[in-house]
């Protein structure tokens, strides 16, 4: 979101300026111009933001679904008396890596400029254990 924000921070200045340097010697064109030059500024400004929440929002349910696939298909593997050794020993660094990107999402669903994710989808999930 912050991304976006900033990208539209800096279309709407360039389209600010632009209008700025458009100015006539009519005092009212002038300011008619600078006007609609703000107006567009304000207005890349939060359409940007707003791209950027969106796309943030998307990011987060797909690491959500990732991590329910993923989850089903390691406690699956877990079940598997047919492994072998090495392979258990790769699949506890599987879970160990997998649970670390969970307490991960979940710490940074709590930071103050997410404030737009829905932060129970992530307090649902539980940590793979491996017996």
């Amino acid at each position: 979101m912050i991304l976006g924000l900033f990208l539209g921070l800096m279309a709407g200045l360039i389209i600010l300026i632009v209008f700025f340097a458009i100015g006539d010697n009519s005092y009212y064109l002038e300011l008619l111009f600078k006007g609609v030059g703000l107006f567009l500024l304000i207005l890349c400004t939060l359409l940007g933001g707003f791209i950027g929440k969106d796309i943030h929002q998307k990011k987060y349910d797909m690491r959500i679904r990732n991590w329910n696939n993923s989850k089903m298909v390691i406690e699956e593997s877990i079940k598997n008396e047919d492994i072998s050794d090495l392979e258990k020993i790769n699949l506890v660094k599987t879970i160990t890596q997998y649970n670390m990107q969970l307490e991960n999402l979940k710490t940074e669903v709590t930071y103050w400029w997410n404030w737009y994710l829905d932060d129970s989808k992530v307090n649902e999930l539980e940590i793979i254990v491996f017996k």
